[in-house]
């Protein structure tokens, strides 16, 4: 009886969405959306992968993020960025299809929007993508990544000198179609553009395509990723010729190998080489951009402003700084004159286990637990629900 109801509700959900536009459905229902539907409703674990550069938010309302009430203002914060990105996904990234939303867009174009998951993404929020960025697949699309060596990886950072800011960017180019599929209803500057097109990086987005995905694309994840670099300089002391604050800068820059992620506060910093540190640099409201500094000077700023600490997560003694803190994920072999691991000392603390972060290493995919289909609506908008214990 159970599910023969399943079935009558299955139907009676798809007759709706069949007969919602008229006797015409075509008219109002395209074709690819009704392919997606009944794929989801025929598959026991639905797949999907982006066709090209996919932007992913936490909302399925797209239409409040790209062009508002008035269709033409982007979503932004006080600081001018857009806290509905999470990540802009690379082309054939693979993603678990959860749920789904089919909406008339401010447009007047039909579309669905799927709550996901995807093995790139391991933070807490709730994903959503547009559908017409993905590919739907009856079956697990092959998703194997290798990350990039290190000489290649510090190329890339370097070859993305002086590209925009942007709020959890990560991808040069960013995703055109968002004009295209939400466009602004009046001219709008060449900046807003890139704005609207997520053209640009953040640091944990510029590391991360730059690696090839080596690195995670959320904070609380980076800040635990690889192994800790820490010295402690309490009893440093200075003299008549070196103050302490130089002391402290110089053995601090000493500690440092290419690319160690230095996180200071919402900053993220990638060692570049002995000169030099590279971050994607929020200037101010609505500007930004990818710069290249002095490690020396950034080093000895970081020890003016802040406190090295060896723990992310441990309390300050004083609360008028800021922490930053070193993290070291690189096997830095293939450079000239790097070693892969250096000789630990009393000061110096960092993880024995090093095999996990060669340059060979791929992104493990760990399949996802879909139980059986349902559908249902709500507030008028047709839902579908991939697996019974989504995540809210």
């Amino acid at each position: 009886m159970k599910n023969f109801l399943r079935g009558l509700l299955i139907s009676f959900s798809l007759l709706i969405l069949v007969g919602c536009g008229g006797s015409d459905a075509t008219e109002t229902v395209p074709d690819v959306l009704d392919k997606q539907l009944n794929q989801i409703l025929a598959a026991k674990v639905p797949f999907a992968s982006s066709k090209g550069e996919a932007p992913v938010l936490n909302t399925h309302d797209w239409d409040s993020v790209f062009g508002g009430e008035s269709g033409k203002d982007l979503k932004y914060d006080r600081y001018g960025e857009i806290d509905e990105v999470v990540f802009v996904a690379p082309p054939g990234t693979l993603f678990n299809l959860k749920r789904q939303i089919r909406k008339v867009t401010r447009q007047g174009d039909e579309t669905i929007y799927y709550k996901v998951t995807t093995p790139i993404y391991d933070g807490s929020q709730a994903l959503w993508i547009d559908g017409r960025f993905l590919n739907v697949n009856d079956v697990k699309p092959a998703f194997d990544v290798t990350a990039e060596t290190a000489t290649k990886t510090l190329v890339n950072l370097r070859n993305y000198e002086n590209q925009p800011y942007t709020w959890r960017g990560s991808s040069s180019a960013g995703a055109p179609e968002l004009l295209l599929y939400y466009p602004p209803s009046e001219s709008i500057s060449a900046r807003t553009q890139d704005d609207w097109s997520l053209k640009g990086f953040n640091s944990m987005g510029l590391l991360y395509r730059a690696s090839n995905g080596a690195t995670p694309l959320d904070a609380a994840q980076l800040s635990r990723f690889g192994r800790p670099v820490f010295k402690n300089f309490n009893d440093m002391v200075g003299d008549d010729e070196t103050p302490v604050a130089d002391k402290k800068a110089k053995a601090l820059t000493a500690l440092l190998k290419p690319l160690d992620i230095v996180q200071f506060g919402d900053r993220v910093m990638i060692v570049l080489d002995n000169d030099q540190i590279t971050e994607a640099k929020y200037l101010s409201k609505y500007a930004g951009k990818v710069v290249i500094s002095n490690l020396a000077d950034t080093v000895y700023g970081l020890l003016d402003k802040g406190e090295f600490v060896e723990d992310p997560f441990q309390e300050l003694v004083n609360r008028t700084k800021k922490k930053f803190f070193i993290r070291r994920y690189a096997d830095t072999s293939d450079l000239e004159g790097g070693e892969a691991v250096e000789e630990d000392t009393e000061d110096t603390k960092r993880s024995e286990d090093a095999e996990d972060t060669t340059e060979t290493d791929s992104i493990v995919i760990v399949d996802p637990v879909i139980e059986e289909v349902t559908t249902e609506s709500v507030n008028g908008e047709t839902e579908v629900d991939v697996n019974e214990d989504f995540e809210n």
